[in-house]
């Protein structure tokens, strides 16, 4: 004999507390996520969130802005920069997209016939 499955019940006083306090989720990419870690401090994420919300327009405007400026230079410039050894002292050689030391690299990698694989396979 087969047992029926019960429904949970909910009680009513946690039924006026849903009501009350409506649960939001959200989906934040990896590197956003260890931001929102390093910044809250000890705050618990809904403490965190409700103080940003609390603040004025303006100031909230001002950091939000220099905050997503800060980490989109820094991961496109983890993404695109071409790092190498220096031929001489082998310190890093760091460059950055735009620049005129990748200006450079590019005229010299083609000045010197530099192909795809599949390319130079034809």
């Amino acid at each position: 004999m087969t047992k029926k499955k019960r429904k949970w019940h909910k009680p009513p006083a946690q039924i006026r507390y849903e009501k009350n306090h409506p649960q939001l989720s959200i989906r934040l990419t990896k590197s956003l996520k260890e931001f929102i870690e390093q910044v809250k401090g000890d705050k618990s994420y809904a403490a965190y969130v409700q103080d940003l919300l609390r603040k004025k327009p303006a100031e909230l405007d001002a950091e939000a802005i220099k905050n997503a400026v800060r980490e989109a230079t820094e991961e496109t410039r983890k993404k695109y920069q071409i790092t190498y050894l220096c031929a001489g002292c082998q310190k890093p050689i760091v460059l950055l997209p735009g620049g005129k030391g990748t200006e450079e690299a590019i005229a010299h990698l083609k000045r010197n016939g530099w192909m795809h694989k599949g390319c130079t396979e034809k």
